[in-house]
């Protein structure tokens, strides 16, 4: 389990992100090995990631050989608020453009969500990266300035039961 702070109107308080990763080995004739990620919100009462309207967790998988070298594209999904642009009238009757949410995959308190990452079956190894990403998706900053880290570490493949942190 690993938590990252969020003020919260001057106060800090924990919200912690449970997260269990687990590859799987392809199935006999298939063509693809599978990573499963299991996040769960605890300890809020609320969606997470909260706060600016793009603030989002950004789960990343890297597939690699056994000697650690790339065999596909790095993947990544993210769990966030979606927008789209509307026309509007405003108050006074000309035309704005407005943001309306359109749909929301965040974190819900009692409700853990599944993800899973398709791998080529050469995949022996991935890298994964959990992060909190508070820019929108697209926009260059420096890590330092948009990224906190949740988890990261790497795994194998048809080996073992994954990892709880």
């Amino acid at each position: 389990r690993k938590h990252h702070q969020a003020g919260n109107r001057g106060r800090q308080r924990a919200v912690a992100v449970a997260v269990e990763i687990a590859p799987a080995a392809p199935a006999p004739g298939s063509a693809l090995a599978e990573l499963v990620v299991h996040l769960a919100a605890q300890e809020a009462g609320h969606a997470v990631p909260t706060g600016d309207l793009y603030r989002s967790i950004v789960i990343e998988a890297r597939p690699l050989d056994e000697a650690g070298k790339p065999v596909g594209a790095p993947q990544e999904q993210r769990l966030q608020r979606h927008f789209i642009s509307t026309v509007e009238s405003d108050e006074s009757g000309r035309p704005r453009v407005r943001k309306r949410q359109s749909e929301d995959d965040r974190l819900m308190p009692g409700h853990p969500q599944e993800l899973r990452f398709r791998l080529p079956a050469a995949a022996r190894l991935v890298q994964y990266r959990i992060s909190l990403s508070r820019l929108p998706p697209g926009a260059n900053a420096s890590i330092a300035t948009s990224i906190s880290l949740i988890a990261e570490g790497q795994v194998a493949i048809g080996r073992g039961k994954g990892v709880s942190l």
